[in-house]
């Protein structure tokens, strides 16, 4: 397994919130060639929707992404935005990402 902070810049920030929930777009960007790429992340809020990557849920709020179609691979200097539909009770929290592999 590769080092995240060696393969990635990532970046997360709240683009809208609502009663209940708020949409989070995501900035992953590869510093070297990612391939068959996977994130892992814990959040305290259940995802609802998500867009431009799958997602996998792992149980008590720890979930993982990877890439969909054209971008399970992710070459030098490449990026993606996935969005998250997020729901949250309370006050909306962005994403702690713990670690990624690289295949």
């Amino acid at each position: 397994m590769a080092d995240l902070q060696n393969i990635f810049n990532t970046n997360s920030s709240i683009v809208e919130t609502w009663t209940g929930g708020y949409k989070l777009e995501l900035d992953i960007a590869a510093k070297l060639d990612a391939n068959g790429w996977e994130l892992n992340f814990n959040t305290p809020h259940k995802i609802k929707e998500i867009y431009g990557v799958d997602l996998i849920d792992n149980g008590n709020g720890n979930y993982t992404i990877y890439g969909q179609n054209d971008q399970v691979n992710l070459q030098t200097g490449q990026s993606i935005q996935p969005v998250l539909i997020m729901e949250a009770p309370g006050e909306a929290v962005e994403l702690d990402i713990v670690d990624g592999t690289i295949m």
